[in-house]
């Protein structure tokens, strides 16, 4: 039976879900404790394996010809500014929404650097190793996967219903609760660029931007202890997201004015019955159950 393309993106979404939740458990029994150049190519190659592969059978499978599009041509220079500018503000809010997140409930921003297990008086190799396996190919790969091929999937049911689902599942991906909130709003600052641009540089540019801030922010973690100086670092990167973003709004305006900021498409139906029917598939509610097991299996422990 051929599936429609709401119900293929599920699925896809359920299984990398479960291949990357097998990984996850096998790697937490111990052997990425301290991880060096092997272990970093070692996520490197899985985030390439379970994002890639997923991508190239959606994009050649052939009931969905000319359905999904990846969207790899380069952003026209009109949008240069405005995706510059936005990738930095996406970087810096996610920085900020990261520290909401952790500091109310009597943890550091420093805390942030169990995300990147980068360990202080690293060697350079070790460093370059882990931003090309923690920053440059996942950005690269996991834009392809849900703002290329995924976005495209729930495109047919309007534009916001996929701005909002891939949105999600970039968020529920990553399954730790401190950076749902942040990777939901980034994810939502890539979607509207892909579709923007209708180029998925784009994103990648951005989610790049944000990953190699992310690795800087917990190699100077393990180095500096959480002190004042941090509250000053943080203050400034709010001072910085608001310059930023203010710019991205201007430029994005003076775009809106050339007509070149595109409206978004309704779908065949009502807002709600094209989100509803994209979230009633039984993959994406497979993917959202493992995924509600994730959560609780990383809240459990604080409750004990």
């Amino acid at each position: 039976m051929q599936l429609k393309p709401s119900a293929l993106a599920g699925w896809a979404l359920f299984l990398l879900l479960l291949f990357l939740s097998i990984f996850y458990a096998i790697a937490s029994l111990g052997t990425m404790r301290a991880p060096g150049i092997v272990s970093y190519l070692l996520l490197g190659g899985v985030e390439i394996l379970v994002f890639g592969i997923p991508t190239i059978i959606l994009k050649r499978y052939r009931p969905l010809y000319g359905l999904v599009r990846l969207r790899g041509k380069p952003f026209p220079r009109i949008y240069t500014m405005y995706v510059l500018s936005s990738s930095l503000a996406l970087t810096f809010l996610s920085f900020v929404l990261n520290c909401l997140c952790v500091l109310p409930f009597g943890r550091t921003p420093t805390g942030l650097q169990s995300y990147y297990p980068i360990q202080a008086n690293v060697s350079p190799q070790v460093v370059w190793t882990a931003a090309a396996a923690l920053s440059v190919i996942p950005a690269i790969v996991e834009e392809l996967f849900l703002r290329g091929a995924i976005f495209s999937l729930y495109e047919k049911r309007g534009t916001m219903t996929a701005l909002i689902l891939t949105s999600c599942a970039f968020s529920m991906l990553h399954a730790s609760p401190d950076v749902l909130l942040p990777t939901l709003v980034a994810g939502m600052g890539y979607g509207y660029m892909l579709y923007c641009t209708d180029s998925v540089w784009a994103p990648i540019l951005a989610h790049l931007c944000n990953n190699l801030y992310a690795l800087f922010i917990t190699v100077m973690a393990a180095k500096y202890p959480y002190n004042h100086t941090w509250e000053y670092f943080i203050a400034a990167n709010v001072v910085l997201m608001f310059l930023c973003g203010y710019v991205a709004f201007r430029t994005l305006r003076n775009l809106a004015r050339e007509n070149a900021a595109p409206r978004f498409e309704p779908g065949p139906g009502t807002f709600r019955s094209n989100l509803g029917g994209a979230m009633g598939t039984a993959g994406f509610a497979l993917f959202a159950g493992l995924f509600l097991i994730r959560l609780l299996m990383t809240l459990l422990p604080s409750f004990s």
